[in-house]
């Protein structure tokens, strides 16, 4: 009996069963009570460890959750810990006046209205009006920005009102092109422009004008070409030639790809035009070997197009005689030359030849 469970849980065991279980007095049944006893040990154990967990259940599940806090107003739990008196104060009772007004009845959020002289009587809503007592407009430091940009921007034009108000530095002003073709307007044209300026700006409006770099669309390939015929078209994209002369002008600026015509050049034609630059400071080895006609070239860059007498003045030993010159720069010649038809003037070239054309320079 000892070797199988203790004699104080047997004798509990007898105690508590003692009227179920007689005493085994044969020999040979000792072993089938030993087995009874057994079992009935491992329940009242099992029992009372089920009864022992459902006592104490409480105390194990028990959870210290540390970001209860997180639910608890700004005025109360362990958040109010970190704040002063007077402001843990003010932000209780700013949550309690939310909290009343958010489980406020209807009639404490509405208002009978009676007109005698009319003889009518409306209802009013007032939980407009007890939401703006709950907001102060003086507490928004943006607000007091915008206003003090306002009233100044009335006397200064140069305080006209930014996309964010709470930068501190002057407005950006818009200066206009002051090209050639744009020249500075006169004295009384340009403040009468600024005065117009100043009564938008005070309105709060936009000043006109989009403030861009106008070199930034010299960097631009959208694929304009101009179509040439040989040797000339050859040596301007060599980079031999330079200047261009036509009888247009073009407000083309920056990349124009370089197309030879279907003409072939007569041999006495190209060496002529060869012996012309060879005296411009050329020299023989860079010539192409041959002309091809009918294709692509390459490309060069626009820098500007001058009116023959700014051309002399800019350029006195300046080869072309044309009453426009393209002046150009940075000449790139294709690898592979790929064949096309030309137009007239300057035109755009077709996307997938542009494509490749630009996979394809040198």
């Amino acid at each position: 009996m000892n070797n199988f469970c203790r004699a104080d849980d047997v004798s509990k065991v007898r105690n508590f069963f003692g009227h179920f279980l007689p005493y085994p007095s044969p020999l040979s049944s000792y072993t089938s009570h030993i087995l009874a006893y057994l079992g009935l040990v491992k329940a009242v154990l099992q029992r009372d460890r089920l009864l022992h967990f459902d006592a104490t259940t409480a105390q194990r599940t028990r959870v210290i959750d540390d970001e209860l806090d997180y639910f608890v107003g700004e005025g109360s739990g362990a958040a109010a810990a970190w704040l002063d008196p007077e402001t843990r104060a003010r932000v209780a009772k700013r949550v309690e006046e939310l909290r009343a007004q958010r489980h406020a009845s209807r009639l404490d959020s509405s208002r009978l209205c009676i007109d005698f002289a009319n003889k009518l009587v409306f209802e009013e809503d007032t939980r407009g009006e007890a939401a703006r007592k709950l907001y102060s407009a003086e507490m928004d430091v943006l607000s007091q920005k915008l206003d003090g940009v306002k009233t100044s921007s009335a006397t200064s034009f140069s305080t006209v009102p930014l996309s964010d108000p709470l930068l501190d530095f002057p407005t950006p002003q818009f200066v206009s092109d002051l090209g050639p073709e744009n020249q500075r307007p006169e004295a009384a044209d340009s403040e009468s422009r600024m005065a117009q300026r100043r009564k938008r700006g005070a309105n709060g409006q936009s000043t006109p004008g989009r403030v861009q770099d106008s070199e930034q669309n010299r960097l631009i390939d959208n694929g304009f070409c101009l179509s040439m015929h040989q040797p000339w078209a050859s040596l301007l994209v060599r980079g031999i030639k330079r200047d261009e002369g036509r009888t247009w002008y073009s407000a083309h600026r920056g990349p124009l790809w370089i197309a030879a015509a279907a003409k072939v050049p007569e041999d006495f034609e190209i060496r002529a035009v060869e012996e012309e630059c060879i005296g411009h400071g050329a020299q023989r080895s860079d010539f192409p070997k041959s002309y091809p006609t009918g294709c692509l070239l390459g490309r060069v860059n626009v820098d500007d197009v001058l009116p023959q007498s700014e051309y002399r003045s800019r350029f006195p030993n300046g080869p072309s005689t044309s009453p426009f010159v393209f002046v150009c720069s940075d000449p790139r010649e294709l690898l592979m030359k790929l064949p096309m038809q030309g137009a007239h003037k300057i035109y755009k070239l077709d996307p997938l030849i542009h494509t490749s054309a630009k996979a394809n320079l040198a």
